[in-house]
C-alpha cells in the first residue's frame, strides 16, 4: 500500500511481506529529489517584436476602420487587407515615427470577415518584416446597412 508518496509495510496475498516494503521505502526515501526545470524560454514566434499593428475596434464600426502601428523607430508600414476568401481586398501604405495610426474608409466596404497582413519596411534598410495574418470583422449600422 502507497499512503502520501511512501511505501508502508502491508499484506499481500495473506503473505507477510513488511521487510521486503521496508527495504524499498527507505531506499526511495534516499534517492535524490529532482531538480526544478529552467522556465521555458520563449519560441522565436513567441518572443515580443518591437513591432505591432492592431486593428481598433475589433469588430470595426462606423465610417472608419483604424489600424495601429506601434514600432521602435520611425518605419514605413504596409497594411493588406484580405476577404474572407483570402482575396485581397486593398492595400494601405503610411509612414510614420514609433506610434501612428492607418486609417480605412469603410462606406463602400460591406459587414463581413476580413484579415490582414502588415509588413513593416525599414526605410535606412529596406529590410521587410511581415507580422501574422490577423482576423477582424466589420459590421454596419442597420442605417448604414442601406447606403
Amino acid at each position: 500500500m502507497r499512503l502520501n508518496g511512501t511505501i508502508n509495510a502491508g499484506w499481500i496475498k495473506g503473505r507477510r511481506v513488511g521487510a521486503l516494503l521496508l527495504a524499498m521505502t527507505s531506499a526511495l526515501s534516499a534517492a535524490p529529489t529532482p531538480n526544478p526545470t529552467s522556465p521555458p524560454v520563449l519560441s522565436q514566434l513567441e518572443e515580443r517584436s518591437p513591432y505591432s499593428v492592431t486593428v481598433l475596434s475589433n469588430p470595426a464600426r462606423g465610417k472608419k476602420a483604424t489600424f495601429r502601428v506601434r514600432a521602435d523607430r520611425a518605419v514605413k508600414v504596409r497594411v493588406r487587407i484580405y476577404d474572407r476568401f483570402l482575396d485581397k481586398v486593398t492595400d494601405l501604405e503610411k509612414e510614420g515615427d514609433k506610434f501612428f495610426d492607418i486609417l480605412w474608409p469603410l462606406q463602400k466596404v460591406p459587414e463581413g470577415i476580413y484579415y490582414f497582413q502588415a509588413q513593416i519596411i525599414d526605410p535606412t534598410t529596406l529590410a521587410v518584416t511581415p507580422l501574422a495574418l490577423e482576423k477582424f470583422l466589420v459590421l454596419k449600422t442597420p442605417a448604414a446597412r442601406k447606403d
